[in-house]
């Protein structure tokens, strides 16, 4: 007991645990892919977009926190390999054929770097739909390097997972370790 102090922290582990106990795994088929994600939570839908690179699993602290409030949305893109070639326009659509199979005519979204790319669109595309953008580190157009366009055509390629590349831990800790 800590007697009117902070609470002990939750363990990441724990919590993640819970959320995939507790949240509801979904899939959306889609012309030529499967879309895969969970719902938690109680009250208006909130729509969290992913990065990049990041899964769903990415926002399982942050929806654990705000299950209460809200009825978190997670879901991962389709990947190119899977799809073919993918615009933000496409990216968008899948937004709002997500929220169509939730029977969620209005959303908020939540859309961090990338994430806020396809928000943006997804607002432009279908601003009816929306109720409020949240947009983190955004930006409305970016120019990709040689290298993280060939970056992204190499892992476009590339069979299995992210977490299966050499290095990827050592990487990941270094440029996470200061926060955590």
């Amino acid at each position: 007991s800590t007697e009117g102090g902070c609470p002990p922290p939750l363990e990441w582990q724990e919590v993640l645990r819970e959320f995939h106990r507790q949240a509801e795994a979904w899939y959306l088929d889609r012309k030529q892919y499967r879309i895969s994600g969970r719902t938690i939570g109680a009250g208006p839908p909130l729509y969290l977009l992913n990065g990049f690179s990041g899964t769903h699993e990415l926002y399982s602290l942050l929806v654990w926190l705000l299950r209460d409030r809200y009825r978190c949305v997670v879901f991962d893109y389709a990947t190119p390999a899977a799809r073919g070639p993918v615009t933000l326009a496409d990216l968008a659509d899948d937004v709002v054929a997500v929220a169509d199979a939730a029977g969620d005519s209005a959303i908020n979204l939540f859309g961090p770097l990338f994430g806020s790319l396809v928000a943006l669109e997804t607002m432009r595309r279908h601003p009816a739909r929306i109720g409020r953008g949240i947009l983190q580190g955004a930006f409305a157009h970016r120019t990709l390097s040689r290298f993280e366009r060939g970056l992204i055509r190499a892992c476009a390629r590339l069979p299995g997972r992210l977490r299966r590349l050499p290095l990827r831990g050592i990487i990941q800790a270094q440029s996470h370790r200061q926060w955590f």
